[in-house]
């Protein structure tokens, strides 16, 4: 486990120095983390959402989309301490699918975004905006400006 902890470490050192090679390739080292389903569940390192955050964020900026929305999709089932991340990777994986041209899924993640944010705290607000501005800007859904479903 300590070891583990240095890599996350190590990781987070590299991204605020701005070494995101160096930050990827120690957060694939933490994928191979062999923890029990308990231990995922009760615990916010075994559940690694700071890191698989990290991890997604990544690869979007290395332009791995597909790989990027794939990880920022595993906030919604793992652990009770994942769901910090759950609002803003619903954000990214919005704005991912807007550069993959995918209008109908980037509104789905927005929506899901500021539906868990509609009382966030005011530090989170910026944040919501982002969804509700990006949402606007996508325009409403064929089917919402037809007036039917």
């Amino acid at each position: 486990m300590v070891h583990d902890l240095a890599s996350s470490l190590r990781a987070q050192l590299a991204l605020s120095a701005n070494r995101p090679a160096d930050a990827l390739r120690e957060l694939e080292q933490l994928q191979a983390v062999d923890a029990r389903a308990d231990q995922v569940g009760s615990s916010p390192y075994y559940s690694q959402g700071l890191e698989r955050f990290a991890y997604a964020s990544l690869l979007e900026a290395s332009g791995r989309l597909e790989d990027a929305a794939l990880w920022y999709g595993s906030f919604s089932a793992s652990s009770i301490f994942d769901l910090v991340f759950l609002a803003p990777s619903y954000i990214r994986r919005g704005a991912i699918a807007e550069r993959r041209g995918r209008p109908a899924e980037a509104r789905r993640h927005y929506e899901a975004a500021l539906k868990l944010w509609a009382g966030c705290d005011p530090e989170l607000r910026p944040f919501a905006d982002t969804a509700r501005t990006r949402l606007a800007a996508l325009g409403a859904a064929p089917a919402d400006r037809r007036g039917g479903p």
